[in-house]
């Protein structure tokens, strides 16, 4: 859910949660919301860390890819955690 720091909503967290009420009545697949702050950030550090020059970080395919990454395994990741 995009959110701001502080854990209000966004401009853009009305749109998904719109979208997210549309997919329920289309599907019978648990969707879960999930904090997707920091992933951009998370996904800069990765491109840095791998040594992805400067002009090819910029392009934000890129950062989306990852950003995504990160998202999805910080979901997985509490799926293994003991409850």
């Amino acid at each position: 859910m995009p959110v701001h720091l502080d854990g209000s909503d966004s401009n853009f967290t009305r749109v998904v949660s719109q979208f997210i009420q549309r997919l329920r009545r289309v599907t019978d697949i648990e969707i879960v919301e999930w904090d997707e702050r920091f992933t951009s950030k998370m996904a800069e550090q990765t491109l840095i860390d791998l040594g992805v020059g400067k002009k090819k970080r910029r392009e934000k395919h890129r950062i989306d890819v990852l950003a995504a990454v990160h998202l999805l395994q910080s979901y997985l990741q509490s799926r293994d955690r003991p409850q």
